[in-house]
Order: C-alpha cells, then sequence, then structure tokens
C-alpha cells in the first residue's frame, strides 16, 4: 500500500515536471516566433525606407546627370572652334557664353544615408535575411560615398578653377551675367586676348572635358545599379 502511494506521487511528480518543461518550452517557441515577426516587420521597414531614399538618390543623379549632358557637346563645340585655323572669333564666343551658363551652377548631391547608417551603428543589418542582397547594398552605398567624394572636389576645386581660369585669361567677359559689365570691349580686343591664350585655354577646356565625359559615365552606372538595386528589393519584399 505504501509502495503504490509512492509510485503515485512519483507519477505525479514527473508529470508536473512534464509539464512545467512543455510550458516553458512552449513559452521559448512563442518568443521565437514573436522576435521572427518582430525581425520581418524591421527587415520590411528598413527596405522600404531603403527604397524611397535610393529613389531620391536617383532623382538628384538623374538630375546632375542631364546638366552633364547638356554641357558635353557645348564643350566639345568650344574646342572644336579653338583647335580650327583662323578661330571663328564670334561663334567662339557665342558657344563660351553658352559654356558659362552651363559650367557656373556647381554640381551638386549629398546621398540620403539615413536608412542605411542607422542599420549599420544598430547592427541592424543582419536583419536582411538575404546575404546577396544585404552584401549589394553594403557594395552599392560604399560607390555612393566615392561618387559624393567626387561631387565634393567638383565643388571645391573644378568650379573654382573655371572662375581663377575665367579671371586669368580675361574671359569674365563672355559670362552672360558680366555683358554689361564689359561692353566697352571691342571684338578686334577679344580676338587679340583670346588668339594670345589659345592654347592654354585648349589645355584647361580639355581636362574640364574629360572630367566631365568620365563622370558622365560613371552617373550614368550608379543611376543604372540603383535601379537594379531598387527592383531586386522590390522583388524580395514581394
Amino acid at each position: 500500500m505504501e509502495q503504490n502511494k509512492i509510485r503515485s506521487y512519483s507519477f505525479y511528480a514527473l508529470g508536473e515536471i512534464l509539464l512545467v518543461v512543455i510550458g516553458i518550452l512552449i513559452a521559448l517557441q512563442v518568443n521565437t516566433w514573436n522576435q521572427h515577426s518582430n525581425d520581418r516587420a524591421g527587415e520590411h521597414l528598413y527596405l522600404t525606407q531603403l527604397i524611397s531614399e535610393l529613389n531620391e538618390d536617383k532623382f538628384t543623379l538623374e538630375t546632375e546627370y542631364q546638366k552633364l549632358q547638356d554641357q558635353i557637346p557645348v564643350m566639345k563645340d568650344v574646342l572644336t572652334i579653338l583647335n580650327d585655323k583662323p578661330v571663328d572669333i564670334i561663334k567662339f564666343e557665342e558657344k563660351l557664353r553658352e559654356y558659362y551658363l552651363l559650367v557656373l551652377y556647381p554640381y551638386y548631391f549629398s546621398s540620403n544615408m539615413a536608412t542605411f547608417e542607422e542599420m549599420k551603428s544598430s547592427g541592424n543589418l543582419g536583419l536582411i535575411q538575404d546575404q546577396t542582397i544585404r552584401n549589394e547594398i553594403i557594395q552599392l552605398y560604399n560607390k555612393i560615398e566615392e561618387l559624393e567624394k567626387w561631387f565634393s572636389f567638383n565643388q571645391e576645386f573644378v568650379t573654382p578653377s573655371v572662375i581663377q581660369l575665367s579671371y586669368e585669361f580675361g574671359l569674365s567677359r563672355f559670362i552672360p551675367q558680366t555683358d554689361s559689365i564689359f561692353s566697352n570691349f571691342s571684338n578686334i580686343q577679344n580676338e587679340v586676348d583670346i588668339l594670345a591664350h589659345r592654347d592654354a585655354l585648349i589645355n584647361n577646356l580639355a581636362i574640364q572635358y574629360w572630367s566631365v565625359y568620365d563622370i558622365e559615365t560613371t552617373l550614368s552606372d550608379q543611376i543604372a545599379l540603383i535601379d537594379s538595386m531598387v527592383f531586386k528589393i522590390e522583388n524580395y519584399l514581394n
């Protein structure tokens, strides 16, 4: 009889232990499900914000790309005219004015990297489950940072160098905004000044031309990369 009681108590205790263990396992599983659900919601929010910010960057880059496309043929025309013998001064002046209208508006690009930087600093890049997409996002923003450096270089050095060139070679009179100031200069004087600095002008404009031509290709590639990345993220979310 006593033995039966002990056996009953043992089964009861074992049952209690099993119930506790099962309860703990269920609680852990529910917590895991909740964490997974929260992680997926966080991933979706981050990627949706990245799409929005990348599209903003794309719009800015397309605007700057159009500026370059407008500027390149004009720069090419100016160089062609300068290389002609004799130089068509009237045509050169017209193209130079057109060139200044374009080149004196500096290029500007500052990426909206708020979401990407927040993900990096918080360690939440790991929320993106697809490792390929995660790595491609990191690589894309590395390229965007390099592009920002070029725009910064252009603002700090290229545009000021154009202004300095204009001052040194007496080209300020051809800037449309200053026409009235230099109205007393004759075409003969303009021709003398231009021909006197012809070789230097060709060298400086050629450097600017190839710099702009090179960045035009880079911008085109960057816009295509952003398009591709947005497409991949949208497909992943769907």
